[in-house]
């Protein structure tokens, strides 16, 4: 296994992580720095050259990089990989009457109906992310795979959301 500390690599012969060492130090994120955004940086670049190592030493062909990659994103974000069902083993009591989905945590159901918590994610000029009230949607069918749907303000799109940009602000 490979050891990465601070952006240093001791095994090169790997082209995946020779490949993202380069990108990574083009892009500034090998930087030496002791405050917090350099260790952040760093800390950042050891995570990808640990993954791009992990991916070499698999031997998987380059054809299913995307399908890891969409795994993998689906992991870090507790997103489901199949669609949910809405059966009664996927769902949690966690306040009488309201119960939270095991696969979506997102995911709620009451006497009301179904909600995903998270179907819109609010982005700011500036790149910053939120969410708010209407985020939420109302699950209308099962099986449902949940999906994010980013509204970038100042978009068409986010027009009929100008109220949470101008409240949120």
């Amino acid at each position: 296994m490979l050891i990465v500390e601070g952006g240093k690599v001791k095994d090169t012969s790997n082209p995946y992580v020779n490949h993202a060492r380069a990108e990574l130090e083009r892009a500034g994120f090998l930087k030496k720095g002791d405050d917090e955004a350099s260790k952040l940086r760093n800390q950042i670049a050891d995570t990808i050259l640990q993954l791009a190592q992990v991916y070499g030493d698999s031997h998987l062909p380059v054809g299913l990089v995307a399908t890891i990659i969409t795994a993998f994103t689906q992991t870090t974000q507790f997103m489901p990989f199949t669609p949910l069902t809405g059966e009664a083993d996927e769902w949690n009591e966690v306040n009488e009457g309201l119960y939270q989905n095991k696969r979506y945590k997102a995911m709620y159901k009451d006497d009301n109906g179904v909600y995903d918590t998270e179907y819109y994610i609010f982005v700011r000029k500036n790149g910053a992310a939120f969410l708010a009230a209407e985020s939420a949607v109302m699950v209308e069918q099962f099986p449902y795979m949940p999906r994010k749907v980013y509204i970038y303000e100042g978009t068409q799109e986010a027009q009929q959301f100008e109220e949470v940009f101008s409240r949120d602000a």
